[in-house]
């Protein structure tokens, strides 16, 4: 990889202020790549074995949903990381991936990068610090659009917010049915009262 290549690659948000001289041995895993409009990056369960640092273009990245179809995960561009999976068995790709725009990106092969980072466990704690908060917002991201695609709140908060209504109601009735009978004065007014608030204490005691 050329000085001047190896000078931008440093410039890439993942790689940025990285130990000195990790820059250049990681560039020794990497090379440059292009994809064309439409053209296919990841195929979701397919084998995982590059990192992408996307240098320019936009990238979409897609989930297939049962009886939904394909979701739109996230569209990404240039400054951010393509390809999560190499990293963890069983190095199987999460997502789909085409280019929606030409792409030019640094590809790290996947093996290799992972070997360097036994080797070099400051390099690879380094790199692994950057690369969880980017595994962390694309789970976020997926959770967001299943919220969006399904519309509806989980079934267990369904019933918690019925329960609540329940309650509540009940808890109103109990006070219309308090307050009647005791605006009718008389031991049953006062009776009825504490049934509806039992921490109230009873009228003769109230100074």
């Amino acid at each position: 990889m050329r000085g001047a290549t190896i000078n931008e690659l440093a410039d890439h948000p993942l790689v940025k202020g990285l130990p000195p001289g990790a820059v250049e041995r990681l560039s020794a895993s990497a090379s440059e790549v292009e994809f064309g409009v439409g053209e296919a990056i990841l195929a979701e369960g397919g084998a995982a074995g590059v990192l992408y640092l996307l240098r320019s273009g936009k990238v979409a990245l897609s989930a297939h949903v049962p009886g939904k179809g394909h979701l739109l995960v996230q569209t990404l561009g240039a400054g951010e990381v393509l390809g999560l999976s190499w990293l963890f068995p069983p190095f199987q790709w999460k997502f789909d991936a085409h280019a929606i725009e030409a792409v030019q990106a640094f590809a790290f092969d996947g093996a290799r990068l992972r070997a360097k980072l036994d080797e070099d466990p400051v390099l690879g704690y380094a790199l692994l610090k950057r690369i969880t908060p980017v595994v962390l917002e694309r789970l976020q991201q997926t959770r967001i659009r299943l919220l969006d695609l399904y519309g509806e709140a989980p079934a267990a908060a369904q019933v918690g917010t019925a329960t609540t209504a329940t309650a509540a109601t009940a808890a109103t009735a109990a006070g219309a049915t308090a307050a009647t009978a005791a605006g009718a004065g008389g031991p049953a007014g006062a009776t009825a009262a504490r049934a509806a608030h039992p921490s109230a204490p009873p009228r003769h005691q109230i100074r």
